[in-house]
């Protein structure tokens, strides 16, 4: 059902808006240019040129200026022949040209005197100087792709272990330390088929890679650092631009498989050593795809017309248990025997008995150590017997490293998790299609798949074993869907829309086999829900680092971008004009279940020296779990957190060939981001000037959105931000045929993302910890009684968050967009047809 809400979604905004002047620019097409002179530099005008793409056969016709000059707009990415007719000269073709992503490739064409039955064929350079922009630019085409190799290692092959090679993109710490141009972190712009590929939080690298398709579905993808035009949105420090593949007039295919398996691996040294097998790794990469005209024998031939392309890749990864430890208790110790509870010189740790408390008249507390180190079974808590009694359905957690009874290894780092498997499937598939009406309509769609999981194997997590696991799957997926359609009113106006949509989205889920009614199996008492999740036990206290058992929770988030946009191109004498602007939805959803069971934390301070601090001199967590008498707690209710807002941008530029020498490009750019608004208005700030009537009227209380009581009236709480203006100017100036020099300037904006967790939902969500207020003379609760009292949300109430500490917007900055301002110099020069040295500066400010 969500998907096809996504999809209903995506396309009736496509058909409302597609009459529509909103445009984003940042294209996925690419431009031809040059001029036609005689043999003598005299200029050609209303020489009939026709631009034909050598692999599909569509081929789009147009005249020379006054000046000679022609440009063919919005071409798709690929290979091109550029054929000039004109009376009285021979025909002319170059083949070969090179068309990439919002690149402009040139092609300046001499006639030569002859019949037109005679034909002058030439073969474009290689590659080119960039002689009518100042972009600072790498295109990544499929030969590069299928040259250099992809490591496979743990993920599924992402273009961004090729755009790393570019330079200028910079990995940093973390899965979104990613940068291009100097920009801050996740901060730059990434586009598929022109629309934007992010998610609405914060840009991960394997988010982006989620929306877009297999490596080898990509026709090429360009990286952009520097010198960008006005028709750029979201370009702080960098772009990138990915293409996928269309189909062509021959039916083509590929298959691949890439292996990866343990049994080709040596053992390290230290696992030798240690006498350790070879941690389990088994991987496989693979897939095929397809392409080709749609042709129905008898039917329908779609040579030169309707084309399509298939991509299907699996990635298949099963990785093993690294041998990690854990501490877990003895056998003995679930009888309430401690005898064998030691420090790291053999000397035993005493248990103190909490209920033998006494204050003596200095003060000072004193406790009688347990007999024997023994803990009575008749002082044991009814409510952990019950939970042991739950846990141990998957067998009595023990030791597993042979260590001797009565020294540390026997009590501490005990458990050697050395079984269990992580699986990781991954399938990613892609369609695209494409149709020529004529020579002035064309459209074209695409959809993307993508579904990665990460899965316990058949024996299980590599975790504790059974119910004490703290393990959560992962489900991920992707859907993207991409619509463009192409009208050409002339050879000098084009109009390009373009729109899509991604819906990104995880699922961290308990392992299915541990779901069940918890309430009729264990319920710990006054938590928010104990149906859906196990109580989390060991998850805090101090001391003896018991690790956690059970825990699973259910969290996660939705994703989605609904992007419409129209750009309109017009060629005037030496002039081309690009105007346009965008309208881009951000929708994200959040929800957790973290702690609504009860996550209940233990201390050797219950049990040990009355208020002692070092776990040595006496007590263990255990055994104050035995006893039931709890160190610290939380309770966590259910949360759902919903938000929208929306991103406007619009431009103006103009490409000015002021002559054969210099080009100008020069635009003005505008963002602008509305204030975020949250689901059924469930949306709270912090505001440093409102009276805060449960602090005495000291200003500093919580505002909430919506109307009705308590409220402000208004759904949103951050104010609008209008600075979003962006000029942009740069120049290519060709000091000779070989030789370049360019330089630019802009000012460009990062995206605004989401704001994720529950900061901005004071009085709708709790989060409810209690602590020990006295180092564990007394316990903070005991299992038995369950957790203390706490009130369910919601509360509309400004001082609801006295004491915590908050999150606050500060006005216009919520919706001030990131910004940079961007410049370049530079200079090229053309060693050979496939050989240019470039030296340039690109600085980045803001």
């Amino acid at each position: 059902m969500r998907f096809t809400r996504f999809v209903t979604r995506s396309v009736f905004g496509v058909f409302l808006l597609l009459f529509s002047t909103l445009c984003f620019g940042q294209s996925e097409r690419g431009t031809i240019t040059g001029q036609i002179r005689d043999a003598s530099g005299a200029v050609i005008p209303n020489a009939k040129i026709t631009v034909t793409n050598e692999a599909t056969g569509v081929a789009s016709m147009l005249s020379s200026n006054e000046q000679g000059e022609y440009t063919a707009l919005s071409l798709p990415t690929g290979r091109y022949t550029v054929r000039v007719d004109v009376q009285g000269f021979r025909t002319a073709e170059t083949k070969g040209i090179t068309v990439d992503a919002a690149v402009t490739s040139r092609a300046d064409i001499a006639m030569e005197l002859g019949q037109a039955q005679q034909v002058v064929e030439v073969q474009a350079t290689a590659i080119q100087l960039h002689t009518d922009d100042a972009k600072t630019s790498v295109t990544i085409d499929q030969t590069l792709v299928n040259t250099l190799p992809l490591e496979v290692a743990g993920a599924v092959r992402s273009p961004f272990d090729l755009a790393i090679l570019t330079p200028e993109a910079k990995s940093v710490s973390g899965d979104g330390g990613f940068a291009l141009g100097g920009g801050q972190a996740a901060a730059y712009g990434a586009t598929l088929d022109g629309v934007s590929a992010n998610t609405s939080r914060a840009l991960q690298k394997t988010w982006v890679s989620s929306n877009s398709p297999s490596v080898e579905a990509m026709n090429e993808f360009t990286v952009d650092t520097n010198g960008f035009k006005a028709e750029y949105s979201h370009a702080n420090g960098g772009v990138m631009t990915f293409v996928t593949k269309s189909g062509t007039n021959r039916f083509h295919g590929s298959a691949y498989e890439f292996l990866r398996n343990n049994d080709f691996d040596a053992n390290d040294w230290f696992s030798n050593r240690a006498g350790k097998a070879r941690q389990i790794y088994k991987q496989n990469d693979f897939g095929f795809t397809v392409g080709g005209p749609i042709w129905i024998p008898k039917v329908y031939n779609g040579r030169n017309k309707t084309f399509f392309f298939f991509s299907l890749e699996g990635f298949r990864n099963r990785n093993g248990a690294s041998n990690v430890t854990a501490t877990v208790p003895t056998p003995e110790m679930y009888n309430g025997d401690f005898s064998k509870w030691v420090d790291s010189k053999g000397n035993v740790i005493p248990i103190y008995d909490p209920t033998s408390q006494v204050t003596n008249p200095d003060g000072t507390v004193t406790r009688l150590q347990f007999p024997n180190n023994q803990v009575p079974k008749s002082l044991f808590s009814a409510t952990s017997l019950k939970a042991l009694s739950v846990f141990e359905t998957s067998g009595m957690l023990t030791p597993n490293t042979g260590a001797a009874p009565g020294t540390a290894g026997y009590v501490n780092n005990n458990y050697i998790i050395a079984n269990g498997t992580n699986q990781q499937p991954i399938d990613k598939r892609s369609i695209k299609g494409d149709h020529v009406f004529n020579e002035k309509q064309r459209i074209s769609g695409y959809y993307g798949y993508d579904r990665e999981s990460t899965i316990p194997g058949p024996d299980g997590p590599p975790t504790l074993p059974g119910l004490y696991t703290n393990y959560n799957d992962l489900q991920q997926a992707s859907d993207v869907v991409r619509f463009s359609w192409d009208w050409a009113f002339s050879p000098t106006k084009l109009n390009h829309f373009y729109a899509g949509g991604n819906n990104w989205r995880q699922n961290h889920n308990p392992p299915q086999e541990y779901i069940g009614n918890w309430k009729s199996k264990f319920c710990f008492g006054n938590v928010p829900d104990c149906n859906q999740n196990l109580v989390n036990l060991f998850s805090g206290g101090n001391g003896d680092n018991y690790t956690t058992w059970g825990g699973q929770a259910n969290n996660g988030s939705e994703n989605t971008i609904y992007a419409y946009n129209d750009d309109f191109t017009w060629i005037k004498g030496n002039h081309t004009i690009k105007f346009g602007g965008m309208l881009q939805i951000n929708h994200y959803n959040g929800f957790g279940r973290q702690c609504i069971s009860g996550c209940v934390g233990f201390s050797y301070t219950e049990t040990g020296v009355p208020g002692g601090t070092d776990p040595t001199k006496g007590g263990n967590a255990f055994a104050s779990f035995l006893l039931g008498y709890a160190d610290s707690g939380q309770i966590d209710t259910i949360r759902f957190i919903g938000q929208q807002f929306p991103y406007w941008g619009g431009f103006i530029q103009d490409d000015w060939r002021v002559n054969k020498k210099l080009v100008i490009n020069y635009g003005l750019r505008y963002d602008i981001n509305e204030p975020p608004t949250g689901l059924n208005d469930r949306w709270s700030d912090f505001s440093p000037t409102t009276p805060n009537p449960g602090a005495g009227g000291i200003p500093g209380a919580v505002l909430f959105a919506g109307s009705g009581p308590g409220r402000v009236g208004s759904r949103s709480l951050a104010d609008l931000w209008t600075g979003g203006w962006g000029p942009r100017i740069g120049a290519a100036y060709s000091w000779d045929e070989k030789t370049v020099i360019r330089a630019s300037y802009g000012r460009a904006f990062a995206e605004l993302m989401a704001v994720t967790g529950s900061a901005h939902n004071m009085g709708f969500t709790l989060t409810q910890s209690f602590a020990s207020s006295n180092n564990g003379l007394t316990p903070t609760f005991t299992m038995d009684q369950g957790m203390p009292p706490w009130t369910a949300p919601p509360f509309i109430n400004p001082s609801v968050s006295n004491g915590s500490t908050v999150s606050w917007w500060q006005g216009k900055e919520t919706t001030r967009l990131p910004e940079t301002n961007n410049f370049n110099f530079s200079i090229q020069r053309q060693l050979s047809q496939s050989l240019i040295l470039e030296g340039s500066y690109n600085g980045v400010a803001g």
